[in-house]
């Protein structure tokens, strides 16, 4: 499309070029025929002019015939002409031609489709009114950078695929992929052709990716530290810690609930103050904590001082904005809440499924931690052991079957599901009912592997510590493959018997992201590693951190005694860099600089090209070395030849003199 629409632009607005063209000479073919036919009407007798009889001759038939013919092929580039409005006005890609005036505002579009007007919200009238630069651009930085940069568009450097923001009229920034093409001719001169890609929706799932992605490591991470433990104190500690470095508030407190009152577990700071030790007791129902209790609900505010239901004192005098209250459900009962406050204004319910996923995570734990005390105490006492088992798996049973992201079964010694949880059947795809009794070899892994897990219990059961959290590959039950981060531990049950407990999240995108991740570093590779000239990346100090393949024939080392090496030590065998290095005049022009080099009977090509950072400032450089004895030696020998040229030529002249003196 873009090749057709090329030709299009310098035409005033309303026309696309070509088909108008044609239509102007058809018009003009025509009248030249009308008036030859006309001429064919009359014919001279003697000194007179008489009107032709009927029937005309053949050549006014044919005049006719040309006419004709010249109407249909007008009205054909009218269709054509219609057929290119129509292909321009309904491309998903913005497309737009303008050129230079005089006046303010120094550019002016003469197309401008309707893709174009969805993509700035301007229509062509308002841009040829207001300016491109002036509204797309109002930072005046990128604005001097966006006319700079079209400068150098104007000499030849089109823009080619390159990224850039713009503002739309309602207030929006939008990502753009602009190319380029000049354009010469036509009413107008030089004009330029636009053509404009909107990825900014690409760009959110981008970025979404890579939320998600920070989001599961966390969980990982939390996971990890929740389940090294089963004692009460150190699994709340490794919570809250665990919380600080996954969602980074000023503050994050633990309380666990009493009946009506909240008593204050654990609290970490980012700024520890004497405040912290006069946190009073709270109750259920009471300020944003209380009524996260009551209501089984999370809650967040974005203002605390402008929030009414923030009613007590303690974070407004501690200087916070903003607040989520996260309750740790077991089940439908509360066994507590997670607090988190920010002096900065912050809107948490942006992460809303995240938090709740990692208080679900700590409920858990905490649960676990609590049962497992439950149980350590009391077996000294069978009925109250009992009492208190079946108090445990109750409580344990309604966490675990109301926890949406976690998969929790329960296995005996055999490594027989004793229980599937809802998460589970999600997970895995098979119910409850027709899981339970079954070993998982016929279930979600291959029997080697079900003899690996078998192997795992036992280690639990000898050593009685907890075994995790690792990563597990198993499969659907529709055959679909899946990866989890699993930790299974063993809980003490009457008899000297053992049950297991397995807890996985589902980390599948994770390892499909980190896969494709690490496909596009080989692809990378391969591609760098393709190249016949020797490419090394270096960092500010001159280092080499990557080497192609190419570099090991010029230097005759392999990669891995390259990098890490100065380039000079190995391109000049000196202690420092040599008075001609390129890298020293890039490292002020930030630009390209390049130098040619002997070495021996062979001549090269170094080349630079510095590496900024997001400070615009030198942080290193990609080094190319290219070998161009060949060309070097062809332009010896063109030397040579023009030497010998003119000595024949010298030759010549002194032979002529000397004739000319004998003559």
């Amino acid at each position: 499309m873009r090749a057709r629409i090329g030709a299009i632009h310098g035409r005033p607005r309303g026309t696309y070029g070509a088909p108008r063209v044609h239509a102007e000479l058809l018009k003009r073919k025509t009248l030249n025929l009308s008036n030859k036919a006309l001429k064919g009407r009359w014919q001279m007798k003697g000194d007179k002019k008489i009107k032709r009889k009927s029937p005309r001759p053949p050549r006014a038939r044919k005049v006719q015939r040309n006419i004709t013919k010249a109407n249909q092929s007008q009205a054909q580039h009218q269709r054509y002409s219609e057929l290119y409005q129509s292909i321009i006005a309904s491309a998903t890609e913005g497309i737009c031609a303008c050129h230079d005036v005089p006046e303010f505002p120094y550019v002016r579009f003469t197309v401008w489709n309707d893709r174009m007007t969805e993509i700035t919200g301007y229509t062509m009238e308002e841009i040829n009114t207001s300016g491109w630069y002036q509204t797309v651009y109002p930072d005046p930085e990128v604005q001097a950078r966006a006319k700079e940069r079209m400068d150098r568009m104007r000499q030849g450097d089109n823009l080619n695929q390159e990224e850039w923001e713009i503002t739309r009229k309602d207030g929006q920034k939008r990502k753009l992929l602009i190319s380029t093409r000049i354009v010469p001719g036509g009413e107008t001169g030089v004009n330029v052709l636009a053509v404009m890609d909107d990825i900014s929706e690409r760009k959110k799932s981008e970025e979404e990716t890579r939320r998600r992605a920070n989001e599961l490591a966390a969980l990982n991470a939390l996971g990890r530290q929740v389940s090294a433990t089963l004692v009460f104190e150190q699994v709340s500690d490794a919570a809250l810690k665990g919380i600080m470095n996954a969602v980074h508030p000023d503050l994050a407190f633990l309380f666990l609930r009493d009946g009506e009152k909240l008593i204050l577990k654990g609290v970490e700071a980012t700024q520890p103050g004497k405040w912290l030790e006069e946190i009073p007791e709270h109750r259920v129902g009471e300020c944003l904590c209380g009524l996260a209790a009551r209501e089984r609900k999370p809650m967040y505010s974005r203002d605390i001082f402008a929030d009414s239901r923030c009613t007590w004192e303690e974070c407004k005098k501690a200087g916070f904005r903003s607040f989520a209250a996260l309750p740790l459900l077991s089940g439908t009962e509360v066994i507590g809440i997670v607090g988190l406050s920010s002096y900065e204004e912050r809107d948490f319910l942006i992460q809303a499924e995240f938090l709740e996923t990692l208080a679900s995570q700590i409920a858990v734990a905490l649960e676990n931690a609590r049962l497992f005390e439950q149980v350590k105490n009391e077996l000294t006492e069978r009925k109250r052991a009992e009492e208190a088992l079946h108090q445990s798996e109750a409580r344990l049973l309604a966490t675990v079957e109301n926890t949406p992201n976690v998969a929790i079964q329960w296995y005996n010694e055999a490594g027989q599901v004793q229980y599937w949880n809802k998460a589970s059947e999600i997970l895995h795809g098979w119910k409850a009912d027709e899981a339970v009794g079954k070993t998982l070899d016929a279930l979600i892994l291959t029997p080697e592997e079900a003899a690996e897990f078998l192997r795992v219990l036992g280690g639990i059961r000898e050593t009685g510590k907890p075994f995790g959290p690792y990563e597990v590959r198993f499969h659907r039950r529709d055959g679909t493959p899946g990866w989890v981060l699993s930790t299974t531990f063993g809980i003490p049950m009457d008899q000297g018997r053992t049950t297991f407990v397995c807890m996985d999240v589902d980390i599948t995108e994770r390892r499909r992201v980190e896969e494709e991740l690490a496909r596009v570093a080989r692809d990378w590779q391969t591609t760098f590693d393709a190249s016949n000239d020797a490419i090394w990346i270096l960092d500010q100090d001159q280092r080499v951190l990557r080497s192609n393949k190419t570099a090991e024939g010029f230097f005759q080392r392999p990669c891995n005694e390259l990098v890490g090496k100065h380039c000079w030590e190995i391109v000049h065998g000196t202690s420092q860099p040599i008075p001609e290095c390129p890298i020293m005049p890039a490292r002020n022009s930030l630009g390209r600089e390049s130098m040619e080099l002997q070495t021996g009977t062979g001549w090269f090509e170094v080349t630079v090209d510095p590496i900024l950072d997001a400070a615009n400032q030198f942080a290193g450089a990609v080094h190319i070395v290219r070998d161009i004895t060949g060309r070097k030696r062809a332009e010896a020998r063109m030397e040579h030849l023009n030497r010998v040229l003119r000595a024949i030529r010298d030759v010549n002249q002194l032979i002529t003199q000397e004739q000319d003196r004998d003559a």
